[in-house]
């Protein structure tokens, strides 16, 4: 199978699909617990597919996800990552 083809078998996917719809709604409502549940879902399915470079992508989302959950930004919407000052020294 070429490139090419792997591609539209992917996007015509429809759990793949709906997982990417899942998540890009969640990600829009800032519902970051629910996205880093759903990039593990995808991940799962895109591993089961055998499309590792998928699962690989949403290992990156999922990472950024759980950073996101872990240290939710102020009201500026900055991240804060360290002690009282940010991580700002």
């Amino acid at each position: 199978m070429d490139r090419e083809s792997s591609l539209v078998e992917v996007v015509a996917d429809p759990v793949t699909d709906r997982l990417i719809d899942a998540i890009n709604t969640v990600l829009a409502a800032g519902r970051w617990e629910e996205v880093v549940v759903l990039a593990l879902s995808l991940w799962e399915h895109a591993v089961a597919v055998g499309d590792m470079e998928l699962a690989a992508l949403v290992e990156d989302i999922r990472a950024i996800a759980l950073d996101a959950v872990a240290h939710p930004s102020g009201d500026d919407g900055v991240i804060r990552i360290g002690g009282a000052d940010g991580g700002r020294a």
